[in-house]
């Protein structure tokens, strides 16, 4: 007789765990719909904290230096401008990517910040440097000199812009979940965005390794971007454990993709650069105003 009461209460005990799932379920879908998603994932920072995002994407990207501020890759039809590498095309060149450049000046003048001349001619006509050779032979002139000057000192701006674009960008990350998923990532998403840490995190990431969204980017039918850290990650109760959290799942996520690949001890040489840029989201962003190693 044992058994089967034991049978029977492990039964209930099922019944009663699956009806508890099923009315988290409907709740949390039910409280999703009544969210205002954009007021949930859009995270207020000062502005000595979009300076300091600002340095530390200055240095990771270009090493602190001014002169790495403008960047045009050997076959590319556009130069590469800012700590966010926004693309600028010249006049008649055909855009295989989205061009990036204009759209962040209209963003600057929409927050006051005076934008040359020259730039918002510019805008009209496309870059004025047709193509990599003649950048680079007027590389020392006054407009190569006075467009990075103008990009050195708006670094916060553009590090205000990309907090934007990636705020905005996040209901299409959200879309692209499973409903059950969603109200745990819009909470993950909430915390990260409460500290000027979490929302580098949440950008440099992106830049580092994609939104994870794209099908073509999966190595055994599973991918590496921001939305697979996301569902890696415990739901976190303050911003500090959130930042913790994301860092602890992205490296568990990038150690996946590793054991994952193809071949996988070629991408294992690179896990150990990886994970020391996943440890730096845990630096305090003053660290941004040491010279770089």
């Amino acid at each position: 007789m044992t058994p089967r009461r034991s049978d029977a209460a492990t039964r209930h005990g099922r019944k009663r765990l699956l009806i508890v799932v099923g009315i988290l379920a409907v709740a949390g879908a039910l409280l999703w719909r009544s969210l205002d998603t954009g007021a949930l994932l859009a995270g207020d920072l000062t502005e000595r904290e979009l300076v300091l995002v600002g340095e530390r994407f200055f240095r990771n990207e270009c090493g602190s230096d001014p002169a790495k501020l403008t960047h045009w890759n050997r076959g590319e039809t556009f130069i590469s401008l800012g700590i966010l590498h926004m693309l600028w095309y010249p006049g008649g060149a055909a855009q295989s990517y989205r061009e990036t450049f204009p759209a962040f000046i209209h963003f600057c003048q929409a927050n006051g910040q005076a934008v040359p001349p020259w730039i918002l001619d510019a805008l009209r006509t496309g870059c004025p440097w047709p193509d990599r050779t003649t950048f680079y032979r007027q590389a020392d002139g006054e407009l190569a000199r006075s467009l990075r000057q103008f990009l050195a000192r708006t670094t916060h701006l553009q590090a205000a812009f990309a907090h934007r674009r990636f705020i905005e960008g996040q209901s299409v990350l959200l879309s692209q979940a499973l409903p059950r998923e969603r109200f745990a990532l819009a909470i993950k998403l909430y915390w990260l965005n409460r500290s000027a840490l979490g929302v580098f995190a949440l950008i440099d990431y992106v830049n580092f390794k994609g939104e994870g969204l794209n099908p073509k980017e999966r190595y055994g039918e599973q991918g590496w971007g921001l939305l697979q850290v996301l569902q890696a990650m415990e739901i976190p109760w303050n911003a500090d454990g959130a930042l913790n959290q994301f860092v602890d799942a992205a490296k568990a996520t990038l150690t996946q993709r590793v054991a994952n690949a193809p071949d996988p001890a070629k991408e294992r040489r690179w896990l150990p650069g990886w994970h020391r840029r996943l440890d730096s989201y845990r630096e305090p962003l003053t660290a941004a105003l040491q010279p770089p190693p």
